[in-house]
């Protein structure tokens, strides 16, 4: 029956659809890792840049899963309801996940690199849209460490601003860099409001202590 031999091909074209790519996340897990040995530092001791922390091809695969999104698949962030920005935590069997095991392999990494017991937290994909702008505060203190890499194309400007001791230090937006930050307590804001056009997007994931 060719029907059935067509519907029986969309299931396994469906199913293979939604396997996760194991050689893409143990390709990425190596990438991060040594990411995270190549740290760079900062003025301060609990924050360190990130740079080439994922490849191309699951930021690609990032880029056109975000291209099939919904708004219904995204929602607001606690506490920053009133803001013009969203998020995806969770979608299983899709590259949301292949991302949240690349990140969560991370975690021994930086127990040794910074000498103390985390446990993985999560992975979110947040979207900043015009107008969003996040002034001067600092993380839940429930966060001990936190990473947020900006992906994609956005001004610049659209990065974070640290303020450290009595001065500042700027991190612009640039595709696939970012941030690890080892403290809850380091001020920071958005460098600037997300102008009219752009999009912000973002990874941020977090771990807690243990």
């Amino acid at each position: 029956c060719p029907k059935r031999q067509t519907q029986r091909s969309i299931e396994q074209d469906t199913r293979q659809r939604l396997m996760l790519d194991y050689d893409l996340i143990k390709e990425n897990c190596s990438r991060a890792a040594v990411a995270i040995d190549s740290l760079w530092p900062t003025a301060n001791t609990n924050l360190w840049l990130v740079k080439d922390l994922f490849s191309e091809s699951i930021l690609d695969k990032l880029e056109h899963y975000i291209q099939q999104t919904t708004e219904s698949d995204w929602s607001k962030v606690a506490g920053q309801e009133h803001l013009p920005r969203h998020k995806i935590t969770w979608q299983m069997d899709s590259v949301v996940e292949e991302l949240h095991d690349v990140c969560n392999s991370l975690t021994l990494q930086l127990c040794q690199r910074f000498d103390r017991s985390l446990r993985f937290n999560g992975l979110q994909i947040w979207r900043d849209t015009e107008g969003y702008y996040f002034g001067e505060h600092t993380d839940d203190p429930k966060i001990d460490t936190s990473l947020q890499i900006y992906v994609f194309d956005a001004p610049s400007a659209c990065g974070t601003t640290f303020f450290v001791g009595t001065g500042e230090l700027t991190l612009g937006f640039f595709h696939n860099t970012g941030y690890l930050c080892t403290s809850h307590n380091l001020p920071h804001k958005t460098t600037t409001k997300v102008p009219p056009g752009a999009v912000r997007y973002s990874l941020y994931a977090h771990w807690c202590v243990d």
